[in-house]
């Protein structure tokens, strides 16, 4: 038995201002992050847990060796 595939196509083009806001909130997250293992890292009494200082890309939407104009 075959049933038809019916779609229907959606594009969503977020504004300037929804972009900045996903980004403040992407690196506001980044901050507390940061501020973690630093608190973690400083007083070294997680007995289970390893901090390392990995870190995720702080800009991801930023291309690597990418100018701004």
């Amino acid at each position: 038995m075959s049933v038809p595939v019916l779609i229907c196509p959606i594009s969503f083009s977020p504004t300037q201002a929804q972009i900045g806001a996903a980004r403040r909130a992407y690196l506001a997250w980044y901050g507390a992050l940061l501020e973690l293992r630093s608190t973690f890292q400083a007083h070294q009494n997680l007995s289970r847990w390893k901090v390392t200082p990995a870190m995720p890309v702080m800009r991801p939407w930023k291309k690597e060796g990418a100018r701004r104009s």
